[in-house]
């Protein structure tokens, strides 16, 4: 465990080591969510909401946690969490929305009748691989910090470039170059994931795809970008990877990011090509098992 934080009240560092372990603890784990946007929401098995710096944590909601995996090494700590869904914890619709995919998460203990005691953390890390369960449950796994350290590192030998339109890689100001259309009313709704902006009609044959869009007003509002798989330049029809939880109304506004296709055409198409981060000349696989039969 980690050593504890935010003791007040007279207490020392050690004081909630040492009452956890207590055959009368009354100790109760709380769960923060910092969601990518918006307010961070808590749960805590205790049996009364807490207050705990600013966070509400809700025991009405409920939260249930697995043990801690605990391994040798880099390997990064895991916790299994399940929590009712519900509007004052994770909305059952917004699961998968890019909102709280990826979330930043804490799991602490607090002593409930004595919160100056301070907070004991045991997981610190991000939220990955929801399962959302008949009826009202959702089960994550939380992912400690150090999991960044599992991953592989250095660029990879693709044909498409592996930056992201307008980030520190491709380095191109996608607002300052017009790129980004704010406040477009929806004109047209024909599901959650496909419907029409008639002020973007003609912007250019495929301006959108691969780009992203933002949900400004009304229930979808604040849950994050959503990807574009296609856009109809002659109607402004745009269709969306994953549909957006809430109905779509045509007094909802979007803001609009033009997309990048990665290819060495489209960042000569940007005057771009310095910042190309593609490997378009390296032979596939394919090619080289030719070779090999040809010896």
């Amino acid at each position: 465990m980690r050593t504890p934080r935010n003791v007040g009240g007279g207490y020392t560092t050690s004081d909630l080591r040492t009452h956890s372990r207590s055959p009368s603890a009354t100790v109760a784990v709380c769960v923060k969510i910092t969601p990518l946007t918006g307010s961070a929401v808590g749960f805590t098995s205790a049996s009364q909401d807490l207050s705990i710096s600013g966070v509400t944590y809700r025991y009405s909601t409920g939260v249930a946690a697995s043990q801690v995996e605990m391994a040798a090494g880099v390997h990064a700590p895991n916790m299994e969490l399940t929590s009712i869904l519900s509007s004052n914890g994770i909305p059952a619709a917004e699961v998968e929305t890019p909102k709280w995919q990826g979330a930043r998460v804490e799991v602490f203990l607090v002593n409930y009748e004595a919160l100056t005691m301070g907070e004991l953390v045991l997981v610190k890390g991000r939220l990955a691989d929801f399962k959302t369960q008949v009826p009202l449950t959702v089960t994550a796994e939380a992912r400690g910090l150090n999991n960044a350290l599992l991953n592989h590192v250095g660029r990879v030998t693709t044909p498409l470039c592996i930056a992201d339109f307008g980030d520190s890689l491709c380095k191109l100001d996608l607002v300052a170059l017009g790129y980004v259309k704010t406040g477009r009313a929806i004109t047209t709704v024909t599901s959650t994931s496909v419907f029409r902006v008639a002020s973007l009609v003609g912007v250019g044959v495929d301006y959108f795809k691969n780009g992203k869009v933002e949900i400004e007003t009304g229930s979808n509002a604040g849950l994050g970008a959503f990807e574009v798989k296609s856009f109809d330049n002659s109607n402004g029809e745009f269709t969306l990877h994953r549909p957006v939880p809430y109905a779509l109304t045509t007094s909802d506004t979007v803001k609009a990011t033009r997309g990048c296709q990665k290819r060495v055409a489209d960042c000569s198409g940007y005057n771009n090509i310095v910042n190309n981060r593609s490997f378009p000349f390296v032979p596939l696989e394919a090619a080289m098992r030719v070779r090999e039969a040809g010896q």
